[in-house]
């Protein structure tokens, strides 16, 4: 897997960043919290979603950013020749996630959890082991330096994955664990309180209903042979009441028809009296019609003559209304014109104000144009004060600012001086571990001349001086205190020798301690001169932008004195100017009052000549109706007549109305005389037929009780036969009750084997995965041991050749062919011993893994190493891209970078926001 490019939106702390990956080592350089590591956590997430990010998914976009700005990231990589380009985003207010995958420009799918299955499954990793694989942090380093034995193991096996085999392990345990107690369940379930089993009890009580079903079967039998027996003298009963009740039902058609008749006669001679009276009323109301045929005459000629005396009346009115209009209008006119007069005097008095109002409206014009002028000249005054206090505050803090550098003077020449002491240092204890290193090996040979001294000794006494000589095969004789002496010699001369070299071993050892510890307290003096440095370059960062600042302030104070120049002279009398706008105030309302009574004028005047208009109209409609005079008394008369002819006239028309039914009552009188005969006819033909019939009612309620006591004979025998019934059935579903109990005992007791069975298999699963845990452990700490040793020996060109992890997973480095404790060694030493650790970890779970990763990622790793040392990592890195053809160094170490082949310095604006410059 080989990155090519990464492009970042609104992620983190960048905005819009493109970055193209190139091959060999890459510097990631930039200062603590600027967003080094961010780049490389958004490789994860890009490839495997939000549970790669190490924050909530609101925390992600950037702050700052819009809610329709989008946050994403996209990259570019090879994959085993093909070309994948992958990008997630998150967006709206609610964040919500999208996704698209790209391989050799063919669109594979859009969403985002199909996204992350490709990717693993094609990677075939997981986003744990795949950053296992690919990134070392300093803090793991340090990790696997301060831990003990146990918690080294416990994560180096977790960083390979191998912990995934304990949780098969705790899962096949909790699976043993619930079958267990599900047995338990099912043993509990299966046996009652006594110890007896419950399949035992239920078939005892099935053969007990058994016996009870067979007992209620003649029974059953029984009873319905007597309900049998009763229903057929029931269905005899039924039938003769049957024919009874048809019998009833006619004498009852015939009692009901015959009372409806009755009832109709008896309307039928009450409706027959009626008309014959009403017949005779009409008769009276003709004579009084004939006796009022003159008054009809007299009633049409009054009425005639009140229409006339209306349309006179009416004329009369008119003119009244007239003259009374007439008078009141030349009331108005008269009072119109004396308004009118009034208004001519009072408006006289405003002659010549409307030029006094211009004249005092143009100074006023003129007065505001100067006050804009002061006005601006006063805030021009105003800006140039705050200008100039604001250049006052930012020289003195530049000042301050200066002030506060000089304390950092000379730190260059004292972290050089550092610098030239540590290559000495460096230089004294490569000198005194070549010294040591040949101590080390002279004791060691005058130890083993010694030992074989003392052997020779042990044989020369044991041979005894009978004894043949082991090199010359003779006697030894008198030769056997002479050789004995000459040993004993030779083996105190060694032991001196041993003891001298022993002696300047420690002394070259203690010497190493002393330059190590001067190494360590110069290498911490250097950290903190870094860190100086750093605060120095703060400062002159401040001083720079203060001195712009203050540039910007000139520049701004120098325009603002350019524009107050023209408004120097400019002045204004502020009391001189509310006396014009007072008095222009005056001169307003009196122009206001003056329209006023223009209008008013006009108003009067167009009212006058209304006015005028109307009297003469009114005059003009006088002149028809100015005869005309009107009789009230003799209106008043006819009125009175016309009323009383009236209520005869009604009475008239009533009349004449009833008369006109007088046949139409002759009519219907004659029908109800013809009516009446035929509902006698009809009722003496009723009562013919029900004498026919001859209908007993005492025997047919005799008949229906006899029936009635049948039935309920018949009824008991049903309830008892159904009670039986029900009883049968109960015993019945009792059986099958009992029979399904029967048969949930038997599943329970064949899970109960089934779930046994399957705990023997899973116990033999759990001995299987424990071995296995076991050979891959045994397996990888040899392998990790290979790979480290490989990695040390270069990075210290051959001088260590092997890194070993014993049983317990202590690591000792070989010096000189011995194996010694890891803290035997110098913290650099031991930080690079931990970082070739590391790195084998990665080598194999990438070469476990189903692809090649070709990159590896190296978060702030040199830790206490020296300026030498750090180069010669870079270098032994370099040599690493055979292995590694991107190896990224994420650090805040200025000094690094010139040893790399492409620098990416991160640096973040005073928004807060990151960029990347390649």
């Amino acid at each position: 897997m080989l990155l090519k490019t990464l492009t970042l939106r609104n992620y983190r702390k960048y905005k819009n960043v493109y970055v193209e990956i190139p091959d060999g080592v890459i510097g990631i350089i930039g200062l603590n919290g600027v967003g080094k590591t961010t780049l490389i956590e958004s490789i994860g997430w890009v490839l495997f979603g939000h549970h790669a990010a190490r924050t909530t998914k609101e925390l992600i976009k950037r702050e700052g950013a819009a809610h329709n700005e989008p946050c994403s990231v996209a990259l570019e990589f090879e994959l085993d020749g093909d070309a994948y380009k992958v990008a997630r985003e998150m967006v709206g207010k609610n964040l919500v996630p999208k996704a698209s995958l790209v391989i050799n420009g063919k669109q594979i799918t859009t969403n985002a959890d199909k996204v992350t299955g490709v990717i693993e499954d094609r990677i075939g990793m997981d986003y744990q082991s795949f950053f296992t694989s690919v990134f070392a942090r300093q803090k793991e380093l340090n990790a696997l330096s301060i831990m003990k034995a146990a918690e080294r193991k416990k994560l180096v096996l977790r960083m390979l994955g191998i912990e995934r085999i304990e949780k098969s392990i705790q899962a096949i345990r909790e699976d043993k664990r619930g079958k267990e107690k599900r047995i338990e369940g099912i043993k509990t379930a299966t046996v009652d309180e006594d110890g007896v089993k419950k399949i035992e009890v239920l078939k005892s009580k099935n053969e007990e209903l058994e016996k009870l079903k067979e007992k209620l079967i003649p029974s059953i039998k029984e009873l319905e042979t007597a309900k049998g027996t009763k229903d057929k003298e029931t269905t005899v009963a039924k039938e003769e009441l049957e024919t009874a009740t048809k019998k009833y039902e006619q004498y009852m058609e015939l009692s009901n028809t015959m009372g409806a008749r009755r009832s109709d006669l008896e309307n039928t001679k009450k409706r027959k009296e009626e008309k014959e009276k009403e017949l005779k009323d009409l008769i009276t109301k003709k004579k009084r019609l004939d006796g009022l045929a003159d008054k009809e005459t007299h009633y049409f000629q009054f009425r005639a003559k009140k229409e006339e005396l209306d349309a006179l009346r009416e004329k009369y009115q008119r003119k009244h209304e007239l003259l009374k209009r007439e008078e009141k209008t030349t009331q108005e006119i008269a009072r119109r014109e004396g308004e009118l007069k009034g208004l001519n005097e009072e408006i006289s008095g405003f002659e010549g104000i409307d030029a006094a109002f211009e004249a005092q409206m143009q100074h006023k014009d003129a007065m505001e144009v100067l006050r804009e002028k002061y006005q601006q000249k006063v805030e021009l005054t105003r800006q140039k004060d705050k200008t100039m206090q604001e250049i006052r505050a930012r020289e003195s803090r530049t000042k301050r600012l200066i002030d506060d550098r000089t304390e950092f003077a000379g730190l260059e020449e004292r972290l050089e001086t550092m610098k030239q002491r540590l290559e000495e240092l460096r230089k004294q204890k490569e000198s005194l571990h070549s010294s040591i290193g040949a101590l080390k090996s002279s004791a060691l040979d005058i130890k083993k001349d010694v030992n074989e001294r003392i052997a020779k000794r042990k044989n020369i006494v044991d041979l005894g001086p009978e004894g043949e000589c082991p090199m010359c095969e003779r006697q030894l004789g008198s030769h056997y205190e002479g050789l004995l002496t000459k040993l004993n010699e030779e083996i105190e001369a060694k032991k001196r020798n041993y003891y001298s070299s022993y002696n300047e071993y420690k002394s070259k050892k203690e010497e190493l301690v002393s330059k190590t510890r001067e190494e360590e307290s110069l290498n911490k003096a250097d950290t903190e001169l870094d860190t100086q440095i750093t605060k120095k370059r703060a400062l002159d960062v401040k001083i720079e932008h203060e001195e712009k600042e203050l540039n910007v302030w000139h520049a701004e104070l120098k325009g603002i004195l350019t524009a107050l120049k023209p408004f120097e002279e400019v002045k204004f009398d502020e009391k001189l100017y509310k006396e014009v706008i007072a008095k222009l105030n005056e001169l307003e309302k009196k122009v206001s009052a003056k329209k006023e009574l223009e209008v008013k004028i006009t108003h009067e005047r167009r009212e006058l000549a209304r006015w005028s208009k109307e009297l003469e109209q009114i005059k003009a409609d006088l002149t028809p109706v100015m005869a005309v005079e009107f009789d009230n008394k003799a209106y008043k008369s006819v009125i009175t007549t016309l009323q009383d002819l009236e209520v005869v006239y009604r009475e008239i028309i009533g009349l004449r109305a009833e008369i006109e039914r007088a046949k139409e009552v002759k009519d219907n009188l004659q029908l109800l005389s013809k009516l009446e005969i035929e509902i006698t006819a009809d009722i003496t033909a009723l009562k013919r037929q029900m004498d026919d019939l001859a209908f007993d009612k005492m025997a047919f309620v005799a008949l229906k009780a006899g029936y009635d006591r049948k039935m309920e004979e018949l009824n008991e025998l049903k309830l008892k036969l159904m009670e039986r019934k029900n009883e049968f059935e109960n015993v019945c579903r009792d059986i099958e009750h009992v029979l399904a109990d029967i048969a949930e005992q038997k599943r329970l007791l064949a899970d109960k084997a089934k779930e046994e069975t399957e705990i023997m298999y899973l116990s033999l699963l759990e001995r299987m995965m424990n071995d296995f845990k076991v050979y891959m452990v045994g397996m990888i700490r040899p392998m990790l041991s290979d790979y480290a040793s490989d990695m040390l020996r270069r990075l210290t060109d051959g001088k260590y050749s092997k890194l070993e992890l014993d049983e317990n997973y202590d690591v000792f480095i070989y010096d000189e062919g011995t194996s010694y404790e890891i803290n035997r060694f110098s913290g650099g030493e031991e930080d690079l011993a931990n970082l070739c650790l590391r790195l084998a970890i990665s080598a194999v779970v990438s070469e476990r893994s189903a692809i090649q990763t070709n990159f590896i990622i190296l978060d702030e790793i040199f830790g206490s190493q020296d300026a030498l040392r750090k180069r010669n990592i870079i270098t032994a890195l370099n040599e690493l891209s055979k292995k590694f053809r991107q190896i990224f160094l994420i650090t805040h170490i200025e000094e690094v970078k010139d040893y790399m082949e492409y620098v990416l310095r991160v640096t973040e604006d005073e928004e807060g926001v990151s960029w990347v410059e390649v």
